[in-house]
Order: structure tokens, then sequence, then C-alpha cells
């Protein structure tokens, strides 16, 4: 996973069975893992491509970039071996002589490299003997060996040369000089001091310690002389830091249970917490804002949680949770589990506003009048309850009603029942797909599936998709419950979830551990993988991104539609991705997004519109109030709501004649107008201030009628000219270029 500062989850990147370290090359931006189990060293780039994959390890515990060359020093436990391989992959030196070698710490200084050595332990004391730190040469060669110490770990100073250790054995913490002379030995209290990160701005050292009996494990806070600048932080096997020397603050991956991944500030204030998961079987997006209900199966995980859309954890409820079903009207959930089997209706805050037990399980949400359905497999039955509790109908002939969903265009539900299973022959009997009215009548049923353990209603014109699990297919539904299409390259289908607005369907596999992407027809537009079991989707529309609840992964991720013409080697890819996740630019039906198509007036409205109210989205921009203010712009617009908006803002103006002329294209001078406007709202063009003489531009002179904006843009760092010294006002705006001012205008985070 890559984290934010703030916790936000940015990107995360699969197809690994267990990586054990992981270095980030500080001068090119990628990123080097260890993955102990495939025995395998990969490099990624910045965006997280997989740049190549190199074998040939035995249990590669640790790896160090080397920023100078951009090689990188490996680990490799299993053959007691240091390795040095190139920046494409090449194996430049392997060798030493070690038992047990765990850490490394490449210096860019010389390209020399330090290893800690946990040596032989013993199975009577748990200890360590034979325990060392080495220091290599560039070329292999050993320049120093020290044994004084028990279990090390270590982290290198890449300004001065110098290395912290944490001596797990002996309680203490080393500062050794490049040569190996001991700069500083102790600590006020022995402690298991386990992982070690130096901050290279102020030569300070961050150690973590486990906890032990019913003390608590934590953090320490060195000075380069060893002094003590804070301790705590009520951890309980923080087995993995990072120091982050822009603001003196480490991140730590506390391994306890719960796990989690905490950000501490230099003074020990904790800035973010995110717990993990040990068993997340659903989830549940709410369209509205984006977030996204988890329910975690395992008692020490998470239990049930709220996040945000960015991930960050807006509530925590500690408990079971197996199914978990969002309605988007009032950010309310329906969930089952809880310690006891009970479902429950919970408000967004989390307080329960309804509960009983023995009702049923798998809620299904009817966001139209906020009831909710439940299967109950015990008794072969679909339940229909209001918004209270209230049994509103019970029915149905079912023998393992395994997953609902409802449309509520007219209120009826779809249930898939599993049927009486053959596990062994991956057969099933008396499987169905039903379709029942929003009064219970069954209305058609369907027993050309063998074992159909996921449906997913598009609401937008009632078809249901279908994951018929051993049939291998999946399956998309009339309302009428004739077959439209049939198919798929799949092994294990076991979830899906239709998205609304493009007909599309997204289909998890549970044994290839995949998450695709299909068409209405079938066609696969694109497909994700890296997960271990990836048991629950939900997709959300308005932002063409789907959560995935991944069982054995122990995780949740979140996935985004994106689009062909637009890869990661684009030049405007880090500002349209950018500002697809700020909700502010969106892809066309085919799933292109077109980046050189022009900008025309009502799109650019929309654009600045969305970004004025981020991160809130389209929901945030208020009705206007009648009448329309331009007589080309009428209610009926498919962006007068944006435009309304803009003109309130002091955005947008009109022409002389009362028209906004909504599908002009926007040149570059007007594109600087309506950011350069927006950046100040609601002042407007007074609240730009004016130029400081001489003009950027020879073809934008302090004359020119967008003069001023133009200059400020500059200012603000927006926009830039061309090669040749001119910013050619007059050529068109593109989509691609577009994407690259909001970015820069509202600072989305690329």
């Amino acid at each position: 996973m890559h984290f934010a500062k703030d916790g936000t989850a940015l990107s995360q990147r699969g197809g690994f069975w267990s990586p054990g370290g992981i270095s980030r090359d500080v001068q090119s931006g990628s990123l080097w893992v260890a993955d102990t189990r495939s025995g395998q060293v990969v490099r990624l780039s910045e965006r997280g491509d997989e740049l190549w994959r190199r074998d040939g390890f035995l249990n590669p515990s640790a790896v160090s970039a080397n920023p100078t060359d951009g090689s990188c020093w490996v680990a490799d436990t299993g053959h007691k071996q240091a390795v040095h391989v190139s920046v494409t992959g090449e194996e430049l030196w392997r060798g030493g002589m070690f038992i047990t070698p765990a850490d490394v710490g490449a210096d860019p200084r010389d390209g020399s490299c330090w290893v800690a050595d946990l040596g032989t332990r013993s199975l009577a004391t748990g200890g360590y003997t034979n325990s060392a730190v080495v220091h290599l040469g560039a070329d292999g060669a050993e320049l120093w060996r020290g044994t004084a110490f028990e279990w090390p770990a270590l982290a290198l100073d890449p300004l001065d040369g110098s290395v912290w250790v944490a001596d797990f054995g002996h309680g203490q913490v080393v500062h050794l000089a490049p040569d190996g002379q001991e700069l500083f030995r102790g600590g006020d209290v022995p402690r298991p001091y386990h992982s070690v990160t130096v901050n290279p701005a102020d030569h300070s050292c961050w150690v973590g310690y486990r906890s032990v009996g019913r003390e608590m494990g934590g953090l320490a806070h060195l000075s380069a002389e060893g002094a003590v600048l804070w301790e705590g932080g009520s951890l309980v096997s923080p087995d993995c830091l990072s120091a982050d020397p822009s603001d003196g603050s480490c991140w730590v991956a506390d391994e306890g249970a719960p796990a989690a991944v905490v950000h501490v500030a230099a003074d020990g204030t904790v800035l973010w917490r995110g717990h993990s998961y040990s068993q997340p079987l659903s989830l549940s997006v709410n369209e509205t804002d984006g977030s996204c209900w988890v329910a975690d199966a395992n008692l020490f995980g998470a239990g049930l949680t709220h996040l945000a859309a960015s991930g960050t954890s807006l509530l925590e409820i500690d408990g079971t949770f197996m199914e978990v079903s969002t309605n988007p009207s009032d950010g309310s959930c329906w969930t089952y589990g809880g310690g006891g089997g009970l479902l429950t209706h919970l408000a967004a805050d989390g307080t329960t506003l309804w509960s009983a037990t023995g009702v049923g399980s798998r809620p299904c949400v009817n966001p139209t009048d906020g009831s909710c359905w439940v299967a109950d497999t015990s008794q072969g039955q679909v339940v229909h309850l209001s918004v209270s509790g209230a049994e509103l109908w019970r029915g149905g002939s079912f023998l393992i009603p395994a997953a609902i969903s409802v449309d509520p265009e007219d209120g009826s539900v779809w249930v898939a029942d599993l049927g009486t299973l053959n596990v062994r022959a991956h057969t099933s009997s008396g499987s169905a797909v039903v379709h029942l009215s929003a009064q219970g009548t069954e209305l058609w049923r369907s027993g050309a599936f063998n074992a159909p353990r996921s449906v997913s209603v598009n609401r937008s014109n009632g078809t249901c998709w279908v994951a018929d699990t051993w049939n291998e297919q999946v399956v998309l539904l009339g309302r009428d419950g004739v077959e439209r299409w049939r198919g798929g390259s799949f092994t294990t289908p076991s979830a899906v979830s239709a998205d609304m607005e493009g007909d599309r369907c997204w289909v998890a596999d549970a044994t290839t551990g995949e998450v695709v992407l299909l068409s209405a027809d079938g066609a696969e537009l694109s497909s994700v993988g890296g997960f271990s079991d990836p048991v629950s989707l939900s997709a959300n529309a308005s932002d063409r991104s789907c959560w995935v609840a991944d069982a054995w992964g122990a995780q949740v991720a979140h996935l985004v539609i994106w689009f062909a013409d637009v890869p990661p080697s684009h030049w405007a890819f880090p500002s349209v991705f950018a500002a697809v996740k700020a909700g502010i630019v969106k892809g066309y039906p085919d799933g292109t997004y077109q980046p050189t198509a022009p900008v025309t007036r009502d799109q650019m409205a929309v654009y600045v519109s969305r970004a004025l109210v981020i991160p809130s989205g389209d929901a945030a921009i208020p009705d206007p109030t009648p009448p329309p203010t331009f007589s080309d712009v009428a209610s009926t617009h498919w962006a007068y709501k944006h435009i309304e908006y803009a003109v309130a803002k002091n955005v947008v103006k009109g022409h002389d004649d009362g028209t906004y002329k909504p599908d002009l294209v926007v040149d570059r001078g007007q594109m600087a107008v309506f950011v350069a406007r927006a950046m100040v709202t609601p002042s407007g063009d007074a609240g730009i201030p004016d130029p400081v003489p001489p003009a950027t531009f020879p073809d934008v002179p302090s004359g020119f009628w967008a003069y001023k904006q133009v200059e400020y843009c500059v200012g603000q760092g927006v926009v830039k000219g061309y090669d040749d010294g001119t910013y050619r006002p007059g050529d068109p705006v593109t989509r691609d270029q577009m994407a690259v001012y909001v970015a820069r205008a509202f600072k989305l985070p690329l």
C-alpha cells in the first residue's frame, strides 16, 4: 500500500506472495521489493508499474537501494549471502560469510553495504549466538566486522555513513561510525529494541521495541548523541519503521493484534492510525459520498469500519461482522454479525437504530424507501423489513438463499439460491435465480445455474448480473429473465457488482485472485490481479470505482476504471488520475478519456464547479434558483447546475447578448480567466492582483484582455509557456491540458 501523509491510501500493488522488505530509490522514485516466499526481488516504477522481476534468491529478507547508481543490495537469508544487483537487475556480486543475514543498508557515498547477521538461534533460550554487524565494500570485500551484538537490526545514515543498530538481545541502541567505532551505546532502560530508522536531516534515530508481558511496546526517538527526545506510543510490535526527513515524523508498521500502520510526529503525536483487517468478508459503498462500510468477520480485525472515499477511517466498531449493505440516501447501513448473529441497522454515526437476532443474514437495502431484504437460510425464506425493522413480508421457496439484490426502480428483488451442494463434484441440485416482486410474488425462476453465489441489479435498466460459480461463467439476465449474455474466462466467479452508469459489471474470481471489468456484451475491459480471496465487491458509479474485500489477503482495495487512451506513460497521466480521483473529470461511455478533444465552455464550468466543492462532488453543488441566467442554458441543459454555480461564484460571465454559448471551444486565454477567478472565488477579477511588469510572454502584453489572469496563473504555477517563450492564448484547450491546469490550481495530490 502507498499512503499519503494524512493516511489516505494512494495506491495498492498486488502480485506478491509475502513482501518482506521494501526500499525506495529517492533519486528515481522507484521501489525495490523483496518477496520472501517467491524468492524474487522486484523493481517497481514510481507509479507502481513492474519494471522487472529477478529470481535466484532463497528467502530474501531485506533490500536497500543505492540512489547514486540505482543499484540495490539484498539480504539473501536462505543462501546466507549478500547480493548486489544493478539497476537493470544484473547480479554484480554475491557472497560473504554470514549465518542469517537479515538486514542491509547501502551507503550511497561509496557504494558499500552494511549487513546485520542474526547468527544462530538457540531453541532452548530463544536467543542468538554468533550475531554480527559487517561492513562490505562495493566490491564485496569485508571492511569491518563487529560481534558485540545479539539479534541486530540496522539503519544507515546516508549523509554521514554512520549506522544505528537495534541490539535486541542486549536491550540497547548502538551508534557506529563508518569505520565501526562505537559513538554511542546504551539507553535509559534496557528494552527489546527490534527495528530502527534514521532521519538524515538531523541524524536522529527512531527505534521500536516490542511489548513484553504486560508492558506495551513503543518507540524511542534519539538524538545523534543518544539523548532520548521522546519515548512512548503504546504499540505491540513495531517491526518496521521509516523516518520522514521533511518533517521529522516516523511511519510505523505495528504487527500486533490488531495490526496497524501508525504515523507519529517528531514530538510523538499520533498523526494517523490505520488498522488492517483480519478477514473482511463484505463491503458496501455509499455512492453519494464514495465512502464504504467494511465488515471484518475475525474478532481480532477492525470489526465494522466506515472508510471515506480516500480510505480514511471515519468510524470503527469492534466485533465480528460478516455482511453489510449501505443506504446512500442517509448513509446508514444494515449489517449482520456483531457477535451473536445480530441483524443491525446503524445510523451513519454508528448509532444502533434497530437490532434483532434470528431474522436473517445477507442484508440488501432498497435506497428508495430505506427498507431491507434479508435471507433467512435456516428457513429457506426471504424477509422484507421496513426501515424500522418491522417485518413487511416473509416467504419464498429456497434451499440456500445466498445473495440478494434489490431493484429500487420497482422494489423487486433478485435472489441467488445455491441449492444442495456436492462440493467434491462441484455440482448442485436445486440451484436457481429467482425474481420476486416488491410484494414477494414470484415473477419467474431459472434453474440454468450451478451454485449461483452472487447477483447484482443494474438499476438503470433493470438487468441483473449473476456469478454462476461452478459453471465458471457470468450471466446477464434481462428483467424478464431472458439471458442476454453468458460466458467469460473465469475459474470461480464468486462476486459481481453492477456499475449502473456505464452498464458494466465488476467480477471477482476467487481462484485466480483477479477482479475483472466486463461490458454489457461480455467483453473484458480490464483486469486487476494480486488478490487472495476477493469475496465481495461494491461498485460506485459516481466515480467509476469499485471496492474489493479480500478475505484471505486481509485487505480492502479501491479500484477505479481507467482509460485506454491515457496510459501511465502519457504526459498528463498524473493530473488526469488526480482529477478523476477528486471527482472532477470522467470519461466517455466507450471507456476512453479523449485527452486531445477540445474543451467547451459548458465543460469548463463543470470542471471548475466540481473543483470548488472537493471532496463532496456534484451533490454539494446546489440546485439553481429560477429563472436561468442565460437564454441558451435552460434548466434542462446537462451543465445547467454547474454553470449557474460558476456564475454565483464569479467564475464565469456571459456575452453582451445575454447568452453563454456553452458549445464554444475554450482557448488558453479564456482558460486562464476561468481558473484565476476560481482560485480567488468569490472575489472574481477584483481579487486578482495587478501584475508586476514586465509581461512574461510576448504574445500576452499588458494590453491583452486576459493579461492579469494569465500572469496570476503563471505566478501560481498553473500555466507555463512554450519553448519559444510564447503563451499562445488563442490555441484551444484540450482535455488533458485542462486536467493539468485544474490539478495545479487546486493542488490536487499527484
